[in-house]
């Protein structure tokens, strides 16, 4: 299974053929020149949801739109683990 996180999946890891090196340089050349700036931090976060077993959440979109749907979540979300970064 491929990610949306900008990330290689393992199969692409380790993907010896053209398409793999591929996918690894792409995911390099977007990280690396964000990764090393020292004044930037870089955080990814996993949210997970208990969602009913549909087809949207099967491919994510469930989880996304309850994301987006939910302010409180959201408030809740940036207070708890993210204010750090907007003071």
């Amino acid at each position: 299974m491929h990610s949306a996180r900008i990330e290689l999946c393992k199969a692409a890891a380790k993907d010896g053929t053209v398409m793999g090196a591929a996918m690894r340089e792409m995911v390099t050349g977007i990280l690396q020149p964000i990764i090393a700036k020292p004044d930037v931090t870089l955080v990814r976060y996993d949210v997970h949801h208990a969602l009913p077993a549909t087809a949207n959440a099967l491919i994510g979109r469930a989880a996304h739109i309850a994301v987006l749907d939910s302010e409180l979540f959201i408030e809740k979300f940036l207070i708890v683990s993210a204010w750090k970064y907007f003071e």
